[in-house]
């Protein structure tokens, strides 16, 4: 039986030792509008490192869209 646990990890408590609680093979879903915050940068190597990353952002061209295994773009119209 597959068990999946979700949890919310905000980025700059991440950088700040709460990073572990991200275990080897997890996916991470980074959901940002910019998807270039500086904290996001500063996180996104050590995430990918034990993850596999799912990136939503507004903006199809940012940093977390073309790095991210996979990258949901949400056009904001408003």
């Amino acid at each position: 039986m597959l068990v999946y646990q979700l949890c919310f990890l905000h980025p700059v408590e991440a950088l700040h030792g709460d990073l572990g609680i991200v275990n080897d093979n997890d996916i991470s879903i980074i959901i940002s509008k910019s998807g270039t915050t500086d904290e996001l940068i500063l996180l996104f190597p050590y995430l990918k490192k034990r993850t596999n990353i799912i990136a939503i952002t507004t903006n199809k061209d940012s940093y977390l869209a073309k790095n991210s295994d996979i990258h949901l773009h949400i056009p904001l119209e408003k």
